[in-house]
């Protein structure tokens, strides 16, 4: 990563007052790093790690909400992974939120 690394972050509320919380390194326009934490369970726990990997090269700007959603849903499909407390689109939404900042 260089110099013209950004680290922001992102907060979102699911309707079940669940907080997911989105902390992400890009640069480029492209996101580098993804950190998810919040009051939320996933099982099995590691699973938390695949999805923050699968959002690494995911570009900032229009279409980052669905792009988010649509590699978790692809992630989670067919696994036997369970989220609890938190979903794709809440996380989808805390990381744009976070990307959101960049425009700022």
């Amino acid at each position: 990563m260089n110099g013209d690394a950004i680290r922001m972050e992102g907060e979102f509320k699911e309707p079940l007052n669940k907080l997911v919380r989105a902390e992400i390194v890009a640069d480029n326009s492209t996101i580098r790093g993804v950190k998810i934490t919040g009051d939320f369970f996933i099982y099995p726990e590691d699973f938390l790690e695949e999805i923050e990997r699968c959002l690494k090269g995911v570009k900032l700007g229009e279409g980052l909400k669905e792009e988010v959603k649509r590699r978790i849903k692809a992630l989670t499909k067919g696994s036997n992974a369970q989220l609890v407390g938190i979903s794709p689109e809440g996380i989808a939404e805390a990381v744009a939120r976070a990307g959101a900042k960049q425009r700022q």
